[in-house]
């Protein structure tokens, strides 16, 4: 199947990308700058740019569509809309998105969960919508050795310094992740995020969904 991959330059739509290559489909990477300021953007952009070069990805394309922070309760919608015009546009068959939605559990960011249902994403994007339910340990879990190292060149950090600020609730997941796993993680943070103040809630969140 042909996909195109909302690809954000973290961990779990570079993984989910991963996923999917290893089953057979054919991943365009498409990245959406939404936002205003360019500063994380283009750490975002650079990362999904390294990532598809050493996959072999097809070179992303990028689009502009400002959205505006009191829309982001419905963002997800909105982008798999501009991935499903693109996708048609191109020929491909279906959209991939890396949510963050964990049924049933504590959201770790002011969301309206309802709205990023698998069947409200379809309908946004007009076409098929694969989505990444899971825990970032959970998913470097399901990927090989190889591919485990891979998302060490990913950014996953709320700011837009060169190196992850090691105290947002993303770099406190991140690092969770990569510890309960691998018991190392190789990104560079400016602090440690273990001193985050979601530490000891994302630790106990990744840590649990190891089989």
């Amino acid at each position: 199947m042909k996909v195109i991959q909302l690809m954000s330059g973290g961990m779990d739509s570079v993984g989910q990308a991963l996923l999917l290559k290893a089953e057979g489909h054919l991943i365009q990477p498409l990245y959406v700058k939404f936002r205003i300021g360019g500063g994380k953007q283009a750490k975002e952009i650079a990362a999904v740019t390294k990532i598809s070069s050493i996959v072999g990805f097809p070179k992303p394309i990028i689009v502009t569509h400002r959205i505006r922070k009191e829309e982001y309760a419905t963002r997800d919608q909105k982008l798999v809309q501009i991935a499903g015009t693109v996708a048609r546009q191109i020929e491909f068959e279906a959209v991939a998105i890396a949510t963050s939605y964990y049924p049933d559990e504590e959201p770790v960011a002011n969301i309206d969960w309802a709205d990023l249902n698998p069947e409200n994403l379809e309908e946004a994007a007009g076409m098929k919508v694969i989505t990444l339910e899971m825990h970032k340990a959970a998913l470097l879990q399901k990927l090989s050795p190889e591919n485990r190292e891979l998302l060490f060149n990913t950014t996953s950090c709320q700011m837009w310094w060169k190196d992850e600020c090691g105290r947002c609730y993303r770099c406190a997941e991140r690092h969770a992740a990569f510890i309960s796993l691998l018991g190392y993680d190789k990104t560079r943070y400016m602090h440690d995020p273990k001193q985050a103040k979601k530490w000891e809630f994302m630790i106990k969140q990744e840590s649990k969904v190891l089989i």
